[in-house]
């Protein structure tokens, strides 16, 4: 009509003068277009705010959702409405269901009833974009017109329940199917299991292992994979390699995969020892290691004990014999010396992956720039960063945060904080981690009115507090000259109103501000067990250690030899 009309001018001709319309007055425009039947322009303005994503944010979904209705309503048209609800979904917009049932109740009634793919396909789009309400919708307008989905369509809305964890919804939707007389197979008990497996329920996992035999169906190496895959990620490898070996005595051969799972389970319990066995085990059982194997339990290495970094090195160097190591392969040692501070080892392994022939990349940068702030030479850092830049990279909240932290760590507070005004200067939106930093830096001087200026900007930001920052108060507390007594019990009491678990640091920090005798007493009034709590800290701290194993003095010495400057000739 003649406002949309006129809209239209005036936005075109704030693009000639160099204006750039938002997407909020696209949107508008678009969903008034579609409202009065000129579905042609508004399809039309729609796709040119697409074309210019990620400059912009995507259409609002009142825009979708008008599109829709106009293009459902038009009966030869229905076919452009189910597209760009595909597209509203891949894009991943915020759509009503409420509003968006009319409109697939319409494209139900109109569209091919009879054919189950094209059904299965509306399904698989709504399961992998993640809206399982939308998937619903398309399994009960199937009840509704007499069909019923098969196999494969509750497998593919299972599938879209693993990625997003929905264990309740599932299982409802598995009762749905059993009701209905479809028989699961083995695919369909693999996807049930990996749906308990991505929230960490092993137990889950295994009972629907258990209850494939009640129904004839045979486990196979990708269904055992999926549980060996739960242990790893919950650090359990004494199950993972239980499961390993239930597999084997079943008759099913695994996969390598499977193996690095076990490997993946040992290095996140920080036990390199037994990664390595099970990585010399995969070559026993004459099976070819690949890339990933060997990154486990490089990882395994590197996360166990400051002096297996040599073990890793030679491992790397056992990989090298079997295949190519990959990038990762390079930034896990990276990382590794990184975590330490020893910049010219991580940077002579930076120079060995470019050796390689590998490209540099924002993770290999990043780590040496984190090395640099470790070791307090923030120039240093600086210089990484530019190097990041000169390759084609844009900084992103990471990057600066490095940058904040090694100037903070050379004690030199104000530059750090210039490089937040850079931060926000280009545009990038700060962390928690950052905010954390700055109101750290403050807290190591003792400047409590510091701290409390960057938790207001944090707040700014619609954030609130954590343990850590409640912690950092505390520290400010004890370091303030003279020290703030009065403060620190002021958060310590607010830390626990707001329902917050004080841990060790917590409490050794709230000591040194008021004393270990008062700390006591205050804790006790606030219901706070101080020695069980320092106790338990304790307890962790030996299990670690007898976790990690015997020291052998064999490898500290030849890192000792390693580190020892050249005599000259």
């Amino acid at each position: 009509d003649a406002d949309s009309l006129r809209c239209e001018e005036w936005l075109l001709k704030l693009w000639k003068l160099g204006g750039e319309p938002g997407q909020k007055l696209r949107s508008r425009l678009c969903q008034r277009l579609a409202e009065t039947g000129q579905c042609d322009k508004a399809e039309a303005w729609m796709v040119g705010s697409i074309r210019e994503m990620p400059n912009i944010l995507p259409p609002q979904p009142e825009a979708f959702g008008a599109l829709c209705r106009a293009f459902a309503r038009l009966r030869l048209d229905a076919s452009s409405a189910e597209r760009w609800l595909e597209v509203a979904l891949n894009l991943h917009v915020d759509l009503s269901l409420e509003e968006f049932v009319p409109v697939m109740e319409r494209l139900a009634d109109i569209g091919p009833i009879h054919a189950p793919q094209v059904w299965t396909n509306r399904i698989c789009i709504c399961a992998d974009a993640g809206r399982l309400d939308f998937a619903e919708v398309w399994i009960k307008q199937m009840l509704r017109h007499g069909l019923q989905p098969n196999l494969v369509t509750y497998t593919a809305f299972l599938s879209a329940c693993a990625k997003v964890g929905d264990v309740a919804r599932a299982q409802s939707w598995v009762e749905w199917m059993l009701d209905a007389g479809l028989r699961p197979d083995v695919v369909c008990f693999t996807t049930l299991a990996k749906v308990y497996a991505t929230v960490g329920d092993i137990a889950g996992a295994a009972t629907v292992v258990a209850e494939m035999s009640d129904h004839a169906v045979h486990p196979n190496a990708f269904t055992y994979g999926t549980v060996i895959n739960a242990c790893a990620e919950a650090a359990a490898p004494h199950s993972a390699a239980a499961w390993l070996e239930a597999a084997r005595s079943s008759g099913v051969s695994p996969s390598v995969e499977c193996y690095n799972a076990v490997i993946k389970a040992h290095a996140r319990a920080g036990d390199s020892e037994r990664a390595r066995s099970w990585l010399q085990r995969i070559l026993s059982d004459r099976l070819d290691p690949d890339v990933f194997s060997f990154n486990a339990a490089l990882s395994a290495c590197v996360c166990s004990a400051q002096d297996a970094l040599l073990v890793a090195e030679e491992l790397f160097e056992t990989m090298k014999a079997h295949l190519t190591p990959n990038c990762s392969s390079y930034s896990t040692l990276i990382d590794a010396y990184a975590k330490e501070g020893d910049i010219r080892k991580a940077e002579e392994w930076y120079r060995h992956m470019i050796d390689a022939g590998h490209s540099p990349d924002e993770v290999s940068l990043s780590l040496l720039m984190d090395a640099c702030a470790r070791a307090g030479e923030p120039e240093r850092a600086e210089y990484w960063l530019r190097a990041l830049m000169h390759i084609g990279f844009t900084p992103r909240v990471i990057e600066y945060n490095i940058m904040i932290k090694s100037w903070i760590t050379a004690g030199k507070l104000q530059e750090g904080e210039d490089w937040f005004r850079r931060m926000r200067a280009a545009g990038c939106e700060p962390s928690e981690a950052t905010f954390g930093t700055l109101i750290n830096g403050r807290a190591m001087y003792g400047d409590l009115a510091g701290a409390k200026w960057w938790l207001s900007q944090h707040e700014a930001f619609g954030r609130g507090w954590s343990l850590v920052f409640y912690n950092t108060f505390l520290k400010a507390c004890s370091l303030a000259k003279p020290r703030e007594g009065v403060a620190a019990r002021y958060y310590m009491k607010k830390l626990v109103e707001e329902g917050f678990k004080p841990n060790s640091i917590t409490l050794i920090t709230f000591a040194s501000a008021v004393g270990a005798k008062p700390a006591k007493e205050f804790c006790r009034e606030l219901g706070v067990d101080f020695d069980r709590i320092l106790e338990d800290a304790k307890g962790t701290k030996r299990r670690r250690q007898r976790f990690a194993g015997p020291h052998d003095p064999s490898l500290e010495l030849r890192k000792q030899r390693r580190h020892q400057p050249k005599k000259k000739k």
